[in-house]
């Protein structure tokens, strides 16, 4: 069993930790963890759009603004996290090309 200090370890990797990680460690990495946010994500957008449409009772001006705010910035980082999974199907699908020592 993990000790805390090896399971903080593990959640924050220091600097040096993330120097090492070789391409395919990084691109795997940023995979799961846009995959994983994405799901809570588009749960958040359903519940903002459904504020924003009075689902929930009428909204007061200021309300509405900041709710139509938060709206369009989660669709943006929908865009942004399809775009990421986009480039990780893009790389996985790429030939690589190893160099042969002389």
């Amino acid at each position: 069993m993990a000790t805390k200090k090896q399971s903080k370890k593990k959640l924050n990797p220091s600097k040096k930790d993330i120097q090492k990680m070789t391409e395919k460690q990084i691109i795997n990495l940023l995979y799961k963890t846009i995959d994983k946010n994405r799901v809570p994500l588009v749960g958040v957008l359903g519940y903002l759009s459904m504020l924003n449409l009075g689902d929930f009772g009428p909204l007061k001006k200021g309300q509405k603004r900041v709710i139509k705010g938060l709206v369009r910035t989660s669709k943006q980082m929908l865009v942004n996290h399809s775009n990421i999974l986009t480039i990780y199907k893009l790389y996985k699908s790429t030939p690589k090309i190893s160099q042969k020592k002389k």
